[in-house]
């Protein structure tokens, strides 16, 4: 029987950030990407059958917030982050090949912050990566990209307001999507996206 303890902190051996890790696991290797302390992006993974550290290695861009992590299976890697310009950028990492295809813009929307992303299966095996980003006014957007095209399929305002970053989680690669926002009033708030639809 688990007695809810934790194992102990274990510190990454070299490198530094100004803001919050992101981090997923693709075959049975914890990745971790981060923004370094020049807005830099590093990225690293600890083997989880070894407990060995890979050092941490540099993907070509930078970002001014932090990044966000998202794993297709034991296949992909999708890193989302806010670029210099405000707009949202997408880079795919290989697991297998070990190696990370370069980045892509995605279009229209600007954010101020980190965006938020997960991935689901749509139920008919087509994987869908979703974003969540805090609008320049305070809206909440949704995108989506249809990963076996790949195709963007735009930008669509969820009703309602955000201070902060987004928190947005899928169920085991299926729906329903579950969004985390701190409202305009402090307070918490869910919302569930399925069937296409938010559910308020």
């Amino acid at each position: 029987m688990l007695d809810g303890s934790w194992s102990g902190w274990r510190v990454i051996p070299s490198g530094s950030t100004p803001d919050t890790p992101a981090a997923a696991i693709c075959r049975n290797r914890l990745h971790i990407v981060v923004r370094g302390m020049n807005n830099r992006v590093w990225h690293g993974y600890i083997d989880l059958a070894t407990g060995s550290w890979s050092g941490w290695r540099r993907i070509p861009g930078s970002t001014p917030s932090a990044p966000t992590l998202a794993a297709e299976e034991d296949l992909y890697l999708y890193l989302v982050v806010r670029g210099s310009d405000n707009h949202i950028y997408v880079n795919k990492y290989d697991c297998v090949a070990d190696e990370w295809l370069g980045w892509h813009k995605v279009s229209s929307v600007a954010t101020p912050d980190s965006p938020s992303a997960a991935i689901r299966n749509d139920g008919e095996n087509i994987h869908i990566l979703d974003m969540v980003v805090r609008g320049m006014n305070n809206g909440i957007w949704h995108g989506t990209i249809n990963l076996n095209d790949p195709s963007f399929n735009g930008w669509h305002k969820i009703p309602g307001s955000t201070s902060s970053p987004p928190r947005l989680i899928s169920t085991a690669l299926s729906e329903p999507l579950y969004l985390a926002v701190r409202g305009m009033n402090n307070k918490i708030y869910i919302n569930k996206f399925e069937n296409d639809n938010w559910q308020g």
